[in-house]
This record gives structure tokens, C-alpha cells and sequence, in this order.
């Protein structure tokens, strides 16, 4: 069976299995007890979260946000993760991979990485996670990458949205993303120290 079918049914079985009152932690626990087949306290979010913090003024931020922008206007293409469209996760993997730093490929393990950031602390660099169609879930259904705020500081996020739109900005306040907003994280990777390494 293909990782990319053993991820959807997975995701199936977490969803059908919830209740509206999951949490994030309980919801993706299930997730990992069915992909990974190993138990996740809901209660340990020490070992379910890796609590490590990135300085996100890095000189490299710029460069992955510059990146990003050069693809606006791109197609959303389900499951794509190459310069012919990409999905939401498939393009932050994409971003991440031509930076030298690869991350994993579905956004139920992207969301994972990192420390938690609140909404109204969200910077350039953090990924931001988001409910699906379904507001009543706490699944993650999208990923963006934040770059600079508009010009009256609230947070802008640059995604593949759909495929009507592709590659797009949107602000953090949307009226659809707003009250799907679920998490945002900081990332850094101990193999790759200087893809965050402060300006000089």
C-alpha cells in the first residue's frame, strides 16, 4: 500500500473516530496510533510537540519567503509537490527541499515540528496550520508560510490555496482562514543550523 494511501485512510479513521470536542492533540494522536502504530498520551504534549524555538530574523527566513513569492500565481494541483502545481503541504515541502532542508511531506506531520506560536505572535517564517472545509474538526486541512504583515501589522500568510486561485497571499484575519486558524509553529533544524542563521 502507498504511504500516500496509508496517510488518507489514516486521516479517514481519525475523523470518523472523533467527536466534536477532540482536541488537536487527542484528534492527531489518533492519526499517529493508526500511521505509526505507537501509542500518544493526549496528556504528554512534551512528547508529542518538539518544544524547540527558532529566531525567525534569520537572513535565510528571507531568502525561503523570497522563494515562496517567486512561485505566486502557480496551480494548486492535489498531491503535487513539483513546479507543475502543488497542494498546501506539497508546496512547503517544496520550499523547504530547495532550501536543503526537507521536512515531512503531509501536513499531519508538519504540523508536529516546532514550538507553539500564538496567533497574535505569528512572524515571518512560522508555518501556520488551519482547519479544512470543516470547521467543526481539528484536523489540519491547510498549511501556509507566513511572510511579512500588511502595512497594519497583521499577519500574511503565502499558500496554495485551490485550484482556482494557486499560489496566493492572504491575510491571517480572512474571513474563511481567521476561524480556521489551529496552530502556528517555529521551526529548527539541528542538521541544517545556518538555514536560520542571524544576519550578520
Amino acid at each position: 500500500m502507498s504511504p500516500y494511501l496509508v496517510y488518507i485512510l489514516s486521516v479517514i479513521f481519525s475523523i470518523n473516530s472523533s467527536t466534536e470536542n477532540d482536541d488537536f492533540l487527542t484528534l492527531h494522536s489518533k492519526y499517529y496510533d493508526q500511521v505509526y502504530s505507537y501509542n500518544i498520551s493526549s496528556t504528554d504534549t512534551a512528547g508529542f510537540f518538539t518544544k524547540v524555538v527558532l529566531d525567525s530574523s534569520g537572513i535565510m527566513i528571507d531568502d525561503l519567503v523570497t522563494l515562496a513569492k517567486n512561485y505566486l500565481g502557480y496551480p494548486y494541483v492535489w498531491a503535487g509537490t513539483t513546479e507543475k502545481g502543488f497542494d498546501c503541504s506539497g508546496f512547503m515541502y517544496f520550499l523547504f527541499q530547495k532550501m536543503g532542508t526537507p521536512i515531512p511531506r503531509m501536513p499531519a506531520d508538519q504540523c508536529l515540528m516546532g514550538e507553539d506560536i500564538r496567533k497574535e505572535d505569528v512572524r515571518k517564517g512560522d508555518m501556520i496550520f488551519f482547519k479544512g472545509r470543516n470547521i467543526y474538526s481539528n484536523w489540519i486541512g491547510h498549511v501556509g508560510l507566513a511572510i511579512e504583515p500588511d502595512s497594519d501589522g497583521v499577519a500574511r500568510f503565502i499558500h496554495a490555496e485551490n485550484p482556482r486561485t494557486g499560489v496566493r497571499i492572504d491575510r491571517l484575519d480572512h474571513m474563511y482562514y481567521g476561524p480556521r486558524f489551529i496552530r502556528a509553529t517555529r521551526l529548527y533544524y539541528a542538521n541544517n543550523p545556518k538555514l536560520f542563521a542571524e544576519k550578520k
